[in-house]
C-alpha cells in the first residue's frame, strides 16, 4: 500500500500548512529520517528486536555491537506483517543518536521560517523560498545555515520531489553568500598536557563534568577520544597487562563506524620519558584504582555517578584551562574549548614530538585528512631545524663516501704488503708511527703507517697487528 505523509506532522509547522500527501521515492516507506524521534515516543516495536538468535536488542547509545548470530527468514516474515514497525526498526538507525537531536532542531526552526515568511509548505522547495530562509538566517548570525539548507533538502527529496538545476543553482548561491566573510570555523583548543599533569585535585570541576577531571583529561587525551567515547567508556572496556606494562582500551563504535566495529588502541609504560604523572599506563592504573569495581563501572562518572555529559566535558576543560591560567576564548569571540578538546590535546602533544602524522591519524581513527585540522600548525614548531637537517644529511653522504674511499685505501694496502716473517719480528728493537700523507686520501686524513726499525737498519713496512697499526686520524 502507497505510503503517504501529511505536512501538518512536520515539527514546526502549523496545523492550518496545506497538506500535500506525496508517494515516497526508492519503492518503500521511507519517512524522513529524523522525523521519527520528533516529540513522540517510539513505539514498542522500535524498541523490541524481533529476533533473539540474530543479536536481540542493544543500547544503541553505547555504541556496542550486536551479539553475532544468523539471520532468520521465519523472524523477518513474521515482522512484515507489521509494515510500520519495519519501517520504524530502519529508521531509527539511519542517524546516530547524537546526530538526530540538532537535525530535528534544523528542520524544526527551518519550518517555523518557511512558514513566517508565508510558505505554507516549508519543504516543497524553490528558489525564493531558499533565498528568504538563508537569508533570514544570515541574518541572525548563523555561521552554520548550509547544514539547514541541506536538512530541508534532503526533506524535499525525501517527499519524492525533484532536485533540478535551477534549485542547485540557488542552494550554491545561497551558500556562498552565507560562508562569505565568516572566519574560521570554531576549533577547539589545545591544554598543555605537561602542566595538566601537575595540577591536583579528585573532585568534578564542573556539573556533569567527571570526577577525577585531571585524570580524565591526561587519559582522554592519550586515546585521542571524543567526549563522547570517553562518557560512556566502562572498565570492561580496559585491560591491564602488568607483566608487560600495557594499557589497552576497546573503544566503542562512533558516528562513522555503522558497522560498529570499534577500535582497540594500547598504550605502554612511558614512565622512562614522562613522569608517572603523565605516563599513560600508570595514570590509568591510578585512576581505575579510585572507581568501584565492576566491568559496567563508567570511567568518567559525572559525581552524581551518571555518565559526564557533552557540556560537563567541555566545561571542564575550560575550568583546567582557567587554573592554568589560559585565554577561554578565541580572538574571534568563540569558546575556545569544546568537548574535542582532548582530542585536540593528545594530537598536537604527539605531533610537537616528531610522531608521524599517519602514526596520529591511524591512532586516532580518522578516516581522512580532517585531523590536520586537530594538529593546526603543531608540525610547523619543528619546520625551523629544516635547514639544520639538509646540512646534516649532506654531511652523512659526504661522510659515507670518504668511509668508502678509506675502505678501499685499506684494502689496497693489506694485498700490497705482507705481514713479516717470525726471524724479523725477533729483531725488532722499537717502532715508531710516521705520518705519511698520501694525495689519494680526503684532505682531512692521512695515513698512519707502523714503521719498524731492525738490527740491521733495514726499515720494513708492515702491517701485522702485534708489530704495527693502521690508523685514520683526522687532522687537528
Amino acid at each position: 500500500m502507497p505510503f503517504k505523509r501529511s505536512l501538518a506532522s512536520y515539527p514546526g509547522v502549523p496545523p492550518t500548512a496545506r497538506s500535500r500527501p506525496t508517494l515516497l521515492h526508492e519503492g518503500f516507506a521511507l519517512t524522513p529520517p529524523t522525523l521519527t524521534i520528533v516529540d513522540r515516543p517510539a513505539s514498542a516495536a522500535s524498541v523490541t528486536a524481533p529476533h533473539t538468535p540474530g543479536g536481540g536488542p542493544r543500547d544503541r547509545g553505547s555504541g556496542e555491537p550486536k551479539p553475532y548470530g544468523r539471520g532468520s527468514a521465519e523472524a523477518a516474515i513474521a515482522a512484515a506483517q507489521d509494515p510500520q514497525a519495519c519501517r520504524a526498526e530502519l529508521s531509527k538507525d539511519i542517524m546516530a543518536e547524537s546526530t538526530k537531536g540538532p537535525a530535528a532542531s534544523r528542520q524544526k526552526l527551518w519550518a517555523t521560517l518557511a512558514v513566517t515568511a508565508g510558505w505554507s509548505d516549508p519543504f516543497h522547495l524553490d528558489p525564493n523560498m531558499i533565498f528568504t530562509v538563508m537569508g533570514a538566517l544570515k541574518t541572525g548570525g548563523y555561521r552554520s545555515a548550509q547544514l539547514y539548507l541541506d536538512t530541508a533538502k534532503n526533506c524535499h527529496i525525501a517527499l519524492g520531489q525533484p532536485w533540478d538545476c535551477q534549485l542547485q543553482q540557488a542552494y550554491r548561491s545561497a551558500v556562498r553568500s552565507c560562508k562569505r566573510g565568516i572566519g574560521h570555523p570554531k576549533q577547539a583548543a589545545h591544554l598543555p598536557l605537561v602542566q595538566v599533569a601537575e595540577l591536583l585535585g579528585d573532585s568534578a570541576l564542573a556539573p556533569g563534568g567527571p570526577t577525577q577531571p585531571v585524570s580524565a583529561t591526561i587519559l582522554a587525551s592519550w586515546w585521542l577520544l571524543r567526549e563522547i567515547e570517553a562518557s560512556r567508556a566502562r572498565r570492561k572496556h580496559v585491560t591491564i597487562e602488568i607483566a608487560t606494562l600495557k594499557a589497552s582500551w576497546r573503544l566503542p563504535s562512533s558516528k562513522t563506524d555503522q558497522a560498529a566495529l570499534g577500535a582497540t588502541r594500547s598504550h605502554t609504560c612511558a614512565c622512562s620519558v614522562h613522569t608517572k604523572r603523565l605516563c599513560p599506563f600508570h595514570v590509568l592504573l591510578e585512576h581505575l584504582d579510585r572507581l568501584p569495581d565492576g566491568p559496567e563501572q563508567l570511567l568518567f562518572p559525572a559525581e552524581d555517578g551518571l555518565e559526564s555529559t557533552k557540556k560537563g566535558w567541555a566545561d571542564t576543560f575550560e575550568a583546567i584551562a582557567k587554573r592554568l591560567q589560559l585565554p577561554t576564548v578565541h580572538d574571534n569571540g568563540a569558546r575556545a574549548y569544546t568537548g574535542h578538546s582532548a582530542r585536540v590535546t593528545g594530537a598536537r602533544f604527539m605531533a610537537m614530538r616528531n610522531i608521524e602524522l599517519w602514526r596520529i591519524q591511524l591512532f586516532g581513527r580518522w578516516g581522512s585528512d580532517v585531523f590536520l585540522h586537530y594538529i593546526q600548525d603543531a608540525p610547523v614548531a619543528q619546520l625551523d631545524r629544516l635547514a639544520l637537517e639538509s646540512t646534516a644529511a649532506m654531511s652523512v653522504r659526504k661522510a659515507q663516501e670518504e668511509l668508502s674511499t678509506l675502505q678501499q685505501r685499506i684494502k689496497d694496502c693489506k694485498a700490497t704488503f705482507m705481514p713479516p716473517e717470525s726471524q724479523m719480528l725477533e729483531d725488532c728493537e722499537a717502532s715508531v708511527h710516521l705520518s705519511v700523507p698520501d694525495e689519494n686520501l680526503p684532505g682531512n686524513y692521512r695515513l698512519f703507517y707502523g714503521f719498524v726499525s731492525t738490527t740491521g737498519a733495514l726499515n720494513v713496512l708492515v702491517l701485522a697487528t702485534a708489530v704495527a697499526q693502521i690508523a685514520l686520524r683526522p687532522l687537528e
